[in-house]
């Protein structure tokens, strides 16, 4: 994976904001959508207006349990959300809307008793807190465009999933800010192992990784033991990366508009890439519908 606020018909509702954000609820926890509404795969929100995407992440964060079970404070909670939220750009595909169908299709995987057996509660946090940094402060560029040009982050992370690594820091750059510091009031312990899980997980979504990750999924038994810390990170890793790129699971239309998204970001990128005469990340035309379709069922291939 390698974010942003995108507005239009169809450049997908974003964050913005200055990141303090208000407290979604004042007290108790409370829920705005529900789970009546979100626990679907068809639930579109697409061109959902950016509070209503601060409230979905709200939600689900509530719905998940997580919230309870480490008394997590819910104005902490807000803040985080919203200074996400604002650390997303007007991207047409790496913006808050992506982050919130990834968190989105998280939540739907972790609803799965399967998924509870085998991750603990804290790598149920930490992928989800992965989930919506995951592309934190995206460009709308790729790792290669970074490498090539030897921008600033590529020097910093020694082109190296420079991206991943780039969005990785900045979401602990907010959550040591005082009025998001949501983990603050965790054991060491836990806080050492939620940010194992993050740092994992959000590296993981660099599609670099992507065979690498699939083999060791599918050379792994069916069963995941969640004794076992490998275990539990390997299925992490898996979740959050399945998740990043799974917009195909969702309803055809639903599946059309983001793909739209991807190739219009990656057009971008091509003809600014061409224009500095550097490799290009992906030679895309989508003005041939065939081509953009073929291209989609490439990609699920």
């Amino acid at each position: 994976g390698d974010g942003a606020d995108g507005g239009g018909a169809d450049g997908g509702a974003g964050g913005s904001g200055d990141g303090g954000g208000a407290p979604l609820c004042d007290a108790a926890p409370c829920v705005f959508i529900g789970a009546h509404v979100l626990a679907s795969w068809s639930y579109d929100f697409t061109a959902a207006p950016p509070d209503q995407l601060t409230k979905m992440c709200y939600d689900m964060f509530i719905l998940s349990g997580v919230v309870d079970y480490f008394a997590l404070n819910i104005t902490l909670l807000g803040n985080l959300i919203a200074a996400v939220a604002s650390n997303y750009h007007d991207m047409p595909y790496h913006n808050f809307n992506h982050a919130c169908h990834v968190l989105h299709s998280v939540w739907m995987v972790l609803r799965a008793p399967s998924a509870q057996a085998a991750l603990t509660m804290e790598d149920q946090l930490g992928v989800m807190l992965a989930a919506l940094c995951h592309d934190l402060d995206h460009d709308g560029r790729s790792n290669s465009y970074h490498v090539n040009t030897q921008s600033e982050l590529a020097r910093l992370y020694n082109d190296t999933s420079v991206m991943e690594n780039h969005h990785c820091a900045l979401a602990f750059d907010l959550l040591a800010r005082k009025e998001c510091a949501l983990l603050d009031g965790l054991c060491r312990d836990t806080q050492r192992t939620l940010r194992r899980v993050i740092v994992g997980c959000i590296l993981s979504t660099d599609m670099a990784s992507h065979f690498s990750l699939t083999q060791d999924f599918c050379k792994h038994p069916v069963e995941f033991d969640a004794n076992v810390d490998a275990d539990r990170l390997l299925l992490g890793k898996v979740v959050l990366h399945a998740c990043d790129i799974g917009g195909a699971v969702r309803p055809f239309d639903v599946s059309a508009q983001l793909s739209r998204r991807v190739h219009r970001e990656f057009e971008a990128l091509a003809a600014e890439e061409a224009a500095l005469g550097i490799p290009v990340t992906l030679d895309i035309d989508t003005s041939d519908p065939t081509v953009a379709d073929q291209m989609e069922v490439n990609f699920i291939d």
